[in-house]
Formats: C-alpha cells, structure tokens, sequence
C-alpha cells in the first residue's frame, strides 16, 4: 500500500518575458507506506516545492497528489501528516516541556502523559524544564521531531534534519528516524547527507532540474560487490577477454582488474592458467554519492 502517490505532477512559474520556469516536470512518485523514503537533489533541484506542493502550501498546474487514499489536500490529511522544517522556530524563553504543552494545545484531548512520553522518546527528559535558548541545535532538533509526534501522524516529513548537528547529536537523530520506521511511521526525508540517505531510507529518488531522473530501492543506487585484483605477470598481459579490462600501471609494473563479486572464481582460474601473481583482492562497494554524481553529470543540461 502506497502512502503517497503523484501522478503527472508538474509546476511552472510566469516569467516577465512570458517564458515560462519549469519548476517540476511530469513527477510520478509512489512512496510505501511505513517505508522512510529519502528524496536527493542539487540545490535548486525542485525538491523545497516538491514537499510544499504534497504539504498543501503550495499550488501546482497540473497533476495528482494522492496521500493516505484521499486527495492531498483533503482537510482530514492535515491531521495524519506533520512536519519539521529545516529552521524550525522555537519560543526561545519558554522550557521544553511548556513548548509541547503550548503546541499541544492546538489539538484535541493531548494528555501531558503523552508530553512526558515525547519527551522520553526523543532524549529530553532531564532537560524539559530547561528553556529553549539554552538548548543545543541537537536538542532543539529533537524538540522539533517531538512536537511533530504529537498528533501521531502517519506520514512525517522532514526536510534537513541532521544538517549541522555535531555526530552525536547527528546520531540521536538517525536513531528516532529509525524507532519511527519500527513503528511503521511513514517519513519522507529531504537530506544532502548522502551517508543518512544510504543508511536510513528503504527507497529514494533523485530530483534534478525539476525531473525525478531515478527512483527506486536503495539497492538499485549502490553498486553490486566487485572485487579490485592487483596483479603482475612476467611475460605480459595474456590475451584473454577477462582481462581485456586490466589496467597496467607503469611505475610498479602490476595491473589493476576489477570484476563482479560472482566472477571471483573466473578470475582464480585465469590466474592458475597463465601463472598469474596475485598482490592483493579487494572487497569494494560502489557508494550512493558514486551513483548520484554520475546521474547528475549524465542528465545535466
């Protein structure tokens, strides 16, 4: 089951010269439900609009935005979804827990045992009672995911929440992040921490100049294991196609192959026939910002 669907959605702005900006181009995007879902693009990409667009504070020209079985913009969806934006604001001279209770009171029937427990979860417990202005931006950051808890939304979105927090705080957070997965939380993550992306989300897609170039499982973003071999040979490279993609390099003589994980045994075989010297093997794994940058650089224009 999907918790969220867009369909044929597009958004452009009027330009003096009667141009038009293409802002978003014609994005189909299924987010499952429960799943965290990490949405990654340059800076200008469309992905600020894209998520003002699914929060109902944006318009758009053409498309359909499908969120929990009911139109987008359906008064019932504000109750099920919340969200945390890069900058939250805060009351800075009131305490943790008077925060809460203040943004408590814009719903209905919240009981300050359910403050106390929000409170617990996100790691603020001994520091409720201490005001806002003297919390780190980790903890405010954890304040902000509180508060948006407090409804017990379905679907919670965040846009850069482990930006400029120091690794332990970065830690807290990737920790909630993974303890609302558990509870079959749907989140919706915007991030440029290609590492959060690869570790937290069970799918993503790549937004850039307004087209959703890729999306899919994390898996189809991170390479397949392969093995980096260094290897010499006395009398010359053999020709044989398993190596046809050997690098020499001149300096130390050795080449350099790289194959798939499963092709491991070819290469043993290879290696005892034409009395190959091998110096090292390497387990390597091509990394999500690997294939980000290539699918950037390939579909720029």
């Amino acid at each position: 089951m999907n918790a969220i669907e867009i369909k044929s959605l597009s958004k452009t702005y009027d330009l003096k010269r009667k141009d038009k900006l293409h802002i978003l181009n014609n994005i189909h995007l299924n987010v499952k439900k429960g799943s965290v879902f990490g949405l990654l693009g340059p800076n200008g990409a469309g992905k600020t609009t894209l998520l003002k667009i699914l929060l109902n504070i944006s318009f758009y020209d053409k498309g359909k935005i499908t969120i929990l079985n009911q139109p987008h913009d359906c008064p019932n969806i504000k109750k099920r979804v919340n969200y945390l934006p890069e900058k939250p604001y805060f009351y800075p001279y009131l305490t943790g827990k008077d925060f809460l209770t203040y943004m408590a009171s814009f719903y209905n029937n919240i009981q300050t045992s359910t403050i106390d427990d929000l409170l617990t979860e996100v790691g603020l417990k001994n520091q409720s009672n201490i005001k806002i202005h003297q919390y780190s931006k980790g903890m405010q950051q954890r304040l902000g995911i509180a508060s948006c808890l407090l409804n017990e939304p379905d679907i919670l979105f965040l846009d850069e929440p482990t930006t400029g927090l120091d690794p332990i705080a970065h830690k807290d957070i990737c920790t909630i992040i993974r303890l609302l997965k558990e509870k079959e939380k749907t989140v919706f993550l915007l991030s440029h921490e290609l590492s959060d992306i690869e570790t937290l989300c069970d799918h993503i897609g790549i937004l850039h100049q307004g087209n959703l170039i890729k999306t899919g499982p994390i898996e189809n973003f991170v390479g397949s294991k392969e093995y980096k071999i260094i290897f010499s040979c006395v009398e010359g490279l053999p020709e044989d196609p398993a190596l046809l993609h050997a690098r020499l390099d001149k300096k130390t003589l050795t080449y350099t192959l790289l194959i798939p994980a499963d092709e491991i045994n070819i290469y043993i075989s290879i290696a005892s026939k034409y009395k190959l010297k091998t110096l090292s093997v390497e387990n390597i794994q091509k990394k999500l910002e690997d294939t980000f940058h290539e699918l950037i650089k390939i579909n720029n224009i």
